[in-house]
Order: structure tokens, then C-alpha cells, then sequence
């Protein structure tokens, strides 16, 4: 028994010391990785609702260059076609006409 103590500390106190050790280092660790994780996930959510914010103002430009579109076709259509789509009657009436003559 005496080649097994190192005076009153055995080789078990030495093992159960530096496995002590060792679970306190595997701890901070583990604590270090989840502080990264947490702080990771809130950048990644932050970034995420900032995607959709500039979503939703993408989507609320989209919606408003469409109304002026339309808008703006219809504004068009009373400035060269003022005469309830004449033109486009007479063009497509004249296809129809066409397309009826070589039938015979």
C-alpha cells in the first residue's frame, strides 16, 4: 500500500482530483458554447425580422408601382384612344376583316 500513496494523498485523491478538474473545464466549455449559441441565435433572429421588414416595404413599393400602372395605363388609354378604344377597335376589326377574307 505504501508504493500507492504519494504521503497522504493516494492515487485515487490524484485521479478524483484531475477528473474533478477535468468536469469543471467540460462545464466552461458547455457554458462558453451556449453564451455563443444564445448570442448567435439573437443575431440571426435579429437579422431575420430585418429581412422582413424590408420585405414587407418591398412589397408595399411593389403594390404601390402597380396602382400607378394602372394608373397610368388608364391615363394613357383617355389620351391616345379618347374615343371609348376606337383605335383598337378599328385595328382589330381590320384583322377580323382580314382574317375573314381568306377564308374564301
Amino acid at each position: 500500500m505504501a508504493t500507492e500513496e504519494l504521503g497522504s494523498v493516494t492515487k485515487l485523491d490524484v485521479r478524483r482530483a484531475r477528473n474533478r478538474e477535468h468536469a469543471r473545464l467540460s462545464r466552461e466549455r458547455k457554458r462558453k458554447q451556449m453564451e455563443f449559441l444564445e448570442e448567435e441565435n439573437t443575431v440571426i433572429r435579429r437579422e431575420l425580422q430585418e429581412a422582413r421588414n424590408q420585405r414587407n416595404h418591398l412589397s408595399a413599393l411593389l403594390s404601390q408601382s402597380e396602382q400607378e400602372n394602372t394608373r397610368l395605363r388608364a391615363w394613357i388609354d383617355t389620351v391616345y384612344y379618347p374615343d371609348d378604344n376606337t383605335e383598337k377597335t378599328t385595328n382589330s376589326d381590320a384583322t377580323a376583316s382580314t382574317d375573314q377574307s381568306s377564308d374564301h
